[in-house]
């Protein structure tokens, strides 16, 4: 196995745990398609409670032990960093329901903008300056369209915001475990030239 394997195995679970998740709460209740209220939608809803807050705390899990397996060298603490705030964003959006109120409501879509905002910067950082590549960048365009997308139809009333939101994961996780990858096959690389 690579160097740093562990925290990419991770970062699977993570998603694997995440997607799966939401997939039992669209089974449970697929109006969440097309209400327009994004995955946060079941999380307010008696039926979906519980698979809502399990997939997330499972989600969180793993990324805290992803995160806490990363290198302190450069450029993984950043990453590291990064799911950390991740890690604190995603348990505010599962405790603050998104129709409980103004300030809570508030509260709730400031931390899903702040989660996809800080998201795309690493991702932006990480294809731009760390490891750019024709794949990257093709990823980094898809993950802008769908972060547009996810903006655009949470300021309207009918729309697509939970598919915008799960492509925009999947791409994300897509991203990042493909560059820590290139990363980790690249520093596993330079060690085998510095031993032979």
């Amino acid at each position: 196995m690579l160097a740093g394997s562990k925290e990419v195995l991770y970062l699977i679970y993570g998603q694997l745990s995440l997607f799966t998740g939401v997939i039992i709460c669209i089974l449970i209740l697929p109006k969440g398609l097309i209400v327009n209220e994004g995955v946060s939608y079941y999380g307010v809803h008696s039926r979906t409670i519980i698979p809502f807050v399990t997939t997330f705390v499972i989600s969180v899990w793993f990324i805290f032990l992803a995160a806490k397996n990363f290198s302190i060298q450069y450029p993984f603490w950043v990453i590291r960093d990064e799911l950390y705030i991740d890690i604190v964003l995603m348990l505010v959006i599962m405790v603050t329901p998104f129709n409980d109120g103004r300030l809570v409501g508030d509260v709730h879509v400031l931390a899903g903008i702040l989660l996809f905002s800080l998201q795309f910067i690493l991702a932006i950082w990480l294809g731009l300056v760390i490891f750019r590549n024709y794949l990257n960048s093709i990823l980094l365009f898809l993950l802008t369209i769908t972060g547009l997308l996810s903006f655009y139809y949470n300021e309207i009333a009918h729309g697509y915001l939970i598919e915008g939101q799960l492509l925009f994961q999947l791409i994300f996780g897509i991203f990042l475990i493909r560059v820590l990858f290139q990363l980790n096959t690249q520093i596993s690389s330079n060690n085998k030239i510095l031993i032979d």
